[in-house]
């Protein structure tokens, strides 16, 4: 049985209550167009067990596209503070009769029969076409990528500036796909994380100013990023990393000419990954 209209994780009445009296599913269609067959999917839900159960750690229900069905994820009765659970395949279907499902049977094949009542609340199941579940998608399936900038006159006087980010990427640093812009005045002169190597490069100029080396971290790890650039030099700071963190200093170069916006976590079209922007600091260089 589903309720409409129970309280959701932002405050609201959006999401769902699921009632299984053993050996039921529900199905949810995703949005069309549907991906592309034989692209990488991520699929994801947040859900909270409606009361624990005896016993500690057991499956409420399975978590999984209906389209090729050897993956899921299992909602879990200790889920008692709203959850997101995600999991990540290969599509073999864009059948649009097919989508995303809680099941109790016992599919896929390896997964056992819950034939006990069981309830849970689940809210912004969504599927995408990404390695990574991002933040939550309107009932459209698409977005905008996001854009946040400012004066840099202000915020870079003379060409020069020091700033520390905290950030949470909701992407592991194995599931980068793309350069992330940090820091972004133009192709000349930012601050990136690097796909290639993993690293965090200044460029002032047009010519490399500072390198870290490789910093690895895992989905929402939480990152604080301090880059100055300042007339006696230029250093980028790494904090929070699973490896990686420290300090590395390099040779300063004003950014000039000044371009009227500094752009944060995109360039001038948007973002490039998904990441969840915690606190930005300023400081004068």
């Amino acid at each position: 049985m589903v309720t409409d209209g129970e309280p959701d994780p932002a405050g609201a009445t959006q999401a769902q209550l699921l009632m299984s009296g053993g050996y039921q599913y529900t199905q949810l269609y995703w949005p069309s167009p549907a991906p592309a067959v034989g692209s990488s999917v991520s699929w994801s839900s947040w859900v909270r067990a409606a009361a624990p159960l005896d016993g500690g750690m057991e499956p409420l229900a399975h978590y999984r596209t209906t389209s090729g069905n050897s993956s899921y994820v299992d909602v879990l009765s200790d889920m008692v503070a709203w959850t997101r659970i995600d999991a990540a395949r290969q599509l073999m279907c864009s059948d649009y009769n097919d989508g995303l499902t809680f099941e109790t049977r016992n599919i896929p094949s390896n997964a056992p029969a819950i034939t006990t009542p069981t309830s849970f609340y689940t809210y912004g199941a969504q599927l995408e076409a990404a390695l990574y579940p991002s933040s939550l998608l309107p009932p459209s399936g698409t977005r905008d990528p996001d854009i946040l900038s400012g004066p840099a006159a202000t915020l870079c006087p003379s060409g020069f500036f020091s700033w520390q980010i905290q950030i949470a990427p909701n992407f592991a640093s194995s599931e980068q796909s793309a350069d992330v812009p940090l820091l972004w005045f133009d192709g000349n002169d930012e601050v990136f994380l690097q796909q290639s190597s993993g690293a965090v490069v200044m460029r002032l100029g047009g010519d490399t100013a500072v390198t870290t080396g490789q910093i690895v971290f895992a989905r929402e790890r939480v990152l604080t990023l301090t880059f100055t650039n300042t007339s006696s030099g230029a250093m980028i700071e790494v904090q929070g990393a699973t490896s990686g963190n420290g300090t590395t200093t390099g040779s300063s170069h004003a950014v000039a000419p000044l371009p009227t916006s500094v752009y944060i976590l995109g360039d001038d079209t948007g973002a490039k990954e998904c990441i969840d922007l915690q606190k930005l600091t300023v400081s004068a260089p």
